[in-house]
């Protein structure tokens, strides 16, 4: 989570230091595209990360029968 702050902070910095009307509504919606995009991989390892631990789980049950 340290790296998506970092990376938002950044994105967030760099749309405040643009000159123009015009570039900062270009900012605001790539700003709005990489949350977006950082939001799906939160989701996306949040799910792997739970099936990783269902079949770790699974495993080790398997070798308590064995």
């Amino acid at each position: 989570m340290k790296l998506t702050s970092s990376v938002l902070f950044l994105a967030k910095k760099n749309m405040l230091s643009t000159k123009t009307r015009h570039k900062d509504n270009l900012d605001e919606e790539a700003l709005r595209t990489l949350q977006e995009r950082i939001h799906l991989h939160q989701r996306l390892y949040a799910v792997a990360k739970i099936r990783f631990y269902k079949m770790f789980d699974a495993v080790r049950k398997l070798k308590a029968l064995s």
